[in-house]
């Protein structure tokens, strides 16, 4: 299982998935996710890493979503 999110996102690119920049920006939550299963890795989160990971998150959801859906409708 991978856990990288920019090696997801590579690996979404190379199977013809197109992602808007904002998309391939999903990168940066990689470590949340490292953090989160193998504490004590990471430096202090500030509020303003914090705005900008669920920023970042919100809108790849938003663009997965849209995508499922155009992908139903065909």
């Amino acid at each position: 299982m991978i856990h990288d999110i920019e090696q997801l996102l590579d690996i979404a690119e190379n199977n013809g998935i197109e992602l808007p920049e904002y998309v391939r920006e999903a990168g940066l939550l990689t470590p949340y996710a490292v953090e989160s299963r193998y504490p004590g890795y990471w430096f202090e989160i500030t509020e303003d890493d914090v705005a900008e990971a669920i920023q970042s998150a919100e809108h790849t959801v938003r663009w997965a979503e849209t995508e499922l859906r155009s992908s139903e409708e065909v």
